[in-house]
């Protein structure tokens, strides 16, 4: 039986090729990456029918893995220089030069690598817990991290928290008093107070820690000033989104149950 690859794994291993990609010139006609290549190295260059069984289980991985890289700007499809040599399969990409300035930057912080699609679906489960706002931003969070628009992706992280807050105070109380309350100077707090206050120590205080992270790139995102967020801080604020969700999910009864 093949071995069976996801996209995500076949990401990891594209940004290891890219960084590598030095060390991959014979064989990979003119582009930086040249993925029948790359594949059959990473296999150990197995027999040939053994290596055609896995490339055509997991290519279509792979190819997706590449194009996403190319919507982010990182790869582009093609030669890597004008008269280069190329093949006419579709399987080669070559580093943009916004991949190599990524590359750089990324070796600081070498977790910013993961494939921001497995986040995506990780927190559109939660739509039907908190709803189409919280979808709808959430998304558009990965979505604007995934351009490199990381002030952006903060913004709208913050936008998607506050979602899921408004969720568990519409659960709690009246949804036309509970928003009467949060578009009041200072309800924003009140109504996180009235939604927390309740539940147990240790739900409450993730809670707030997560909150005051998000409110802190969502307030400071909103204003005019210059910020210099960066691709650590959008892919950590979609982590502590992420994170949030789930906490606010496992524990939706304790947190919204009525005060007695």
């Amino acid at each position: 039986m093949v071995d069976k690859i996801t996209q995500t794994d076949a990401h990891a291993l594209l940004v290891k090729w890219m960084r590598a990609s030095s060390n991959y010139t014979e064989g990979s006609y003119g582009y930086d990456l040249y993925l029948p290549l790359l594949i059959s190295r990473e296999q150990g260059n197995p027999p040939f029918g053994d290596n055609e069984l896995f490339m055509r289980a997991n290519m279509q991985a792979f190819t997706a893995a590449a194009w996403e890289l190319c919507r982010r700007g990182l790869l582009r499809p093609g030669i890597r220089e004008y008269g280069g040599q190329g093949n006419s399969d579709g399987y080669g990409y070559s580093i943009t030069p916004l991949g190599r300035q990524w590359l750089a930057e990324s070796e600081k912080d070498p977790f910013i690598a993961i494939d921001p699609t497995q986040i995506s679906a990780m927190l559109s489960r939660y739509s039907l817990r908190f709803g189409d706002g919280f979808l709808e931003r959430s998304q558009e969070a990965i979505r604007c991290y995934q351009a490199n628009a990381h002030l952006a992706c903060c913004a709208m992280c913050g936008a998607a928290a506050e979602s899921i807050l408004l969720a568990l105070a519409f659960a709690k109380g009246d949804r036309v008093a509970v928003m009467k309350e949060y578009l009041t100077k200072g309800g924003r707090g009140r109504v996180q107070t009235s939604v927390f206050g309740s539940a147990p120590d240790f739900v409450r205080d993730q809670a707030a820690a997560g909150l005051s992270l998000l409110k802190y790139w969502r307030d400071d995102a909103a204003h005019g000033e210059f910020t210099g967020i960066s691709e650590a801080q959008s892919f950590t604020s979609t982590l502590l989104l992420l994170r949030f969700a789930a906490l606010a999910g496992d524990h939706w009864g304790s947190i919204t149950r009525p005060r007695i």
